[in-house]
């Protein structure tokens, strides 16, 4: 399942809008909130992947 172009676009645009958070103030709170999303969904990817590798080889 995938997004459409429209909501790809549309979620790219929210993490841009985020970067700019607290950034005024020498702060990036909206820049490690993104970067933190980011990193717990490709963690999540690597462990799917690694799970499907040992189902396979076990079979």
């Amino acid at each position: 399942m995938s997004n459409t172009p429209q909501e790809d676009q549309r979620n790219k645009g929210f993490y841009m809008l985020l970067n700019d958070v607290a950034a005024g103030k020498g702060l990036s709170h909206g820049a490690d909130a993104s970067a933190n999303w980011w990193h717990r969904n490709l963690r999540m990817y690597a462990w799917c992947r690694l799970m499907r590798s040992l189902a396979s080889a076990s079979s």
